[in-house]
C-alpha cells in the first residue's frame, strides 16, 4: 500500500495518507519502508477523513479484503457482465471460486 508521510511528531512518529484516507493513529519508523524517490505527492491522497488500516487495504483491494465472494454464474460467464452476477453488481473481478474453469470477461 502506497502513501504519504504527512507530519512526524516529537516522539518520531509519524502520520500517514493513503488513495482512501489518513490512517488512524500514528506509526513507528519501524512500522513502514521508506521509498527513495517521490512518487506521488499529497494531492494525490484523501486527506479529509482518517480511516482504520483494515479498511484501507480493503479499499485497495481488487478483490474486496478477505475473505470473497462468489457469483455462482452458470452461462459460460455471459451473465458475469451484467446486474444479475454477485460480483459484477458489487464491483468485484470473479475468482477461482466462481467458475474455475469457465472463460469469464470479469474474471482476474
Amino acid at each position: 500500500m502506497m502513501g504519504v508521510i504527512l507530519e512526524r511528531n516529537e516522539i518520531d512518529m509519524h502520520r500517514i495518507a493513503v488513495r482512501s484516507g489518513i490512517l488512524k493513529g500514528s506509526y513507528n519508523r519501524n512500522q513502514f519502508d521508506l521509498c527513495p524517490h517521490p512518487l506521488h505527492s499529497v494531492n494525490d491522497f484523501t486527506t479529509d477523513k482518517e480511516i482504520g488500516i483494515r479498511q484501507a487495504v480493503q479499499q485497495g483491494s481488487k478483490c474486496g479484503g478477505q475473505g470473497f465472494a462468489k457469483c455462482n454464474c452458470t452461462q459460460s460467464g455471459t451473465q458475469c457482465k451484467s446486474n444479475k452476477c454477485k460480483c459484477f453488481k458489487t464491483g468485484l473481478k470473479c475468482n477461482s471460486k466462481c467458475h474455475a474453469s469457465m472463460t469469464c470477461p470479469n474474471k482476474i
